[in-house]
């Protein structure tokens, strides 16, 4: 074998050596690249998985959101009715603060004058009261003098009660005397009390048969005519004249034309403006003559 065929020889198993050397080279080469392609290829897969993923979520999200932001829109609407209520009760109520504003100053204006009338009333009042107090100081000393010209009136009453009974008492003596000179002037005219025989130049009088005071009752009234409980055993006789009497007050006069045992009965020839009753006391003759 010659020389170039021993080096031809060994440069084709160089050459063959280092072809297998790259060829292997290339084909590890391609196994990493493929496998680099292969782990791109799967990051590239799980990259699209996730953006895909991550697009589902963001879409999930954003729908969420779109819900969430449409409540809130909801929500702001109706904040924005409540706050425009709240506006116009606002509104009203600051109208109705400046309503009471104006009204608690015309109160203040009138509690002022209120306290001004009645710082007047309690002067007023004061000076009322010191009169006051004058007058129950002037109106005790009038009670002192009061009570002395009522004990005064008291015993003036008294007297004049006194004086009234005595000139009644001498008003019935007077009266009684009255009616028995009448009695007998008439007895005179008659001719049974006045003896015709003349006596140192005058006439004299008869003294009537009956002596002290004959009492009755009117037992009826019929007109003016009137009927007493005493008759001719009391010593009653026509032609007397009682005196009608009714507690203690003059009524009038009967005269008596009719006489019995034990009534009699007159015609009234005097009345006062009280009506003559049955029950009035009937009385002729003067009381303790």
């Amino acid at each position: 074998m010659s020389t170039m065929t021993k080096v031809f020889v060994v440069l084709t198993s160089v050459l063959t050596i280092t072809v297998s050397t790259l060829f292997v080279s290339a084909v590890a080469q391609w196994n990493n690249w493929k496998e680099l392609a292969d782990g791109y290829q799967t990051a590239r897969d799980a990259a699209i998985t996730e953006r895909m993923n991550a697009q589902s979520s963001a879409a999930i999200a954003l729908a969420i959101k779109d819900d969430a932001i449409a409540e809130k829109e909801r929500t702001v609407s109706e904040l924005n009715q409540k706050l425009q209520v709240q506006t116009d009760e606002n509104a009203r109520l600051r109208s109705d603060y400046s309503r009471a504003s104006s009204e608690a100053l015309s109160e203040k204006g009138s509690r002022i004058r209120q306290e001004n009338l009645l710082a007047v009333v309690i002067t007023s009042r004061d000076r009322a009261e010191e009169h006051n107090n004058e007058l129950r100081s002037e109106n005790m000393e009038l009670q002192t003098r009061n009570t002395q010209l009522n004990a005064r009136a008291t015993e003036l009453t008294s007297e004049v009660n006194l004086r009234t009974e005595e000139i009644r008492n001498l008003q019935e003596k007077h009266y009684a005397l009255t009616q028995q000179f009448a009695l007998l002037r008439r007895s005179g005219a008659a001719g049974a009390g006045i003896d015709d025989t003349l006596e140192a130049g005058t006439a004299r009088v008869v003294s009537p048969s009956v002596q002290g005071v004959i009492d009755g009752t009117v037992t009826s009234v019929d007109g003016n005519y009137a009927s007493i409980s005493v008759g001719e055993t009391s010593g009653v006789a026509p032609g007397m004249e009682f005196m009608l009497v009714r507690n203690g007050t003059y009524v009038g006069d009967l005269l008596i034309d009719t006489v019995r045992p034990k009534e009699a009965g007159g015609k009234l020839v005097v009345a006062t403006g009280r009506a003559v009753q049955a029950g009035d006391l009937a009385r002729f003759g003067l009381a303790g003559k």
